[in-house]
């Protein structure tokens, strides 16, 4: 995957003021893309495709899970692997890699560069253990496996075409499969490079996100912090459901209390990580059965304060895309110099690094 010898604006705002940030578009990353576990049937190396349906911004989303065939490479044997938390953690890792180091190539598709070395260590420093091999083997599956998003119609409304239909890396490069310190290279999802283009992307904190632990825990505060990215005003109390969580989230249970403790331990953990300061919980029941329960979050300074920095980003972005292009949500990628670029990189360092956490 040849990248093209230029700058470009978007990709430009794409980077991230500090080392702590990564950027995050919430259709695409807030979808239950990563299965917490796998049923696999006795006596079977393959698996069925995984079909569910998730709530986005009030609307109903269908979102089906093709298994990526893995051949392990000592035996020679198939075996078919669906993406869960690890494969998670390292499209996260090379998120923000990708903050710092995106390229535009040639046919206009988003490339990254890394290393397997490199992943390994930001995993290692965040206490995330996989071996080389693992990371090599969530790379295969993160490009083999297919995700595809609709949006779900009303009965006898024409059937929509897919949001995004396309592996999370539908390009691998790796120059030296046995050496994990040499080159290696992704294409990014067409729907989130264009997410890119469009500039509709908003700023997480990645530092903080990656020292939970807990797959649901992760996405929960993946969720809260780009739950209000187009609202004027972060509210500093909110309400969620269980049943909201767990549907979203995408894991499955047998026995809806199991559910219920999960997500309980999920949410109380906010509090245990400082991203809320206090959480109120009350039962819905229908007659002596516990159905649901509504969970009051009341968010702490450090998360309100972590939010208007991601919003002063959102503003800078806005204001650099307007001022070069006429339009905060460019069409097309936007060529610029390589001054325009390293301005660029000096007025958000200059503009951002007055908010601290």
């Amino acid at each position: 995957m040849a990248a093209k010898e230029n700058h470009v604006l978007q990709l430009s705002l794409f980077e991230t003021p500090d080392n702590r940030q990564s950027n995050y578009t919430a259709l695409f990353d807030l979808a239950p893309r990563y299965l917490p576990r796998t049923e696999r049937k006795k006596e079977t190396a393959f698996l069925d495709g995984v079909y569910r349906e998730f709530t986005f911004d009030g609307e109903q989303y269908a979102l089906s899970i093709t298994p990526a065939r893995i051949r392990d490479p000592i035996t020679g044997v198939e075996k078919d692997k669906l993406p869960g938390e690890r494969e998670q953690l390292v499209e996260d890792v090379i998120r923000k890699l990708a903050s710092e180091s995106l390229q535009l190539g040639q046919q206009d598709e988003v490339i990254t560069n890394f290393t397997v070395h490199a992943i390994y260590l930001e995993l290692k420093k965040h206490r995330h253990t996989f071996n080389k091999a693992e990371i090599k083997e969530a790379l295969q599956v993160l490009h083999r496996s297919v995700i595809e998003i609709t949006k779900v119609t009303k009965k006898g409304e024409r059937k929509q075409k897919a949001i995004v239909s396309a592996s999370v890396f539908p390009a691998l490069y790796m120059r030296d499969v046995d050496d994990p310190t040499s080159k290696a290279q992704v294409q990014l999802n067409p729907f989130l490079a264009q997410a890119i283009k469009s500039l509709a992307f908003e700023q997480v904190d990645y530092e903080w996100m990656m020292q939970i632990k807990g797959q649901m825990t992760r996405w929960l505060f993946k969720n809260v912090s780009l739950m209000f990215a187009g609202t004027a005003d972060m509210p500093e109390v909110m309400e969620i459901k269980a049943s909201d969580i767990a549907k979203n989230h995408g894991t499955e249970w047998s026995r809806w209390r199991d559910a219920l403790a999960h997500v309980q331990r999920s949410v109380t953990q906010l509090k245990d990580v400082n991203v809320c300061d206090d959480i109120v919980s009350r039962d819905e029941m229908e007659g002596s059965k516990k159905v649901d329960v509504i969970y009051t979050l009341r968010f702490s300074q450090k998360f309100l304060r972590d939010r208007m920095h991601a919003k002063a980003k959102h503003k800078f972005v806005a204001k650099k895309a307007e001022a070069a292009t006429g339009g905060a949500r460019p069409e097309r990628w936007h060529q610029i110099t390589a001054e325009a670029a390293a301005g660029i990189r000096m007025d958000q360092r200059k503009e951002l690094s007055t908010l601290t956490h």
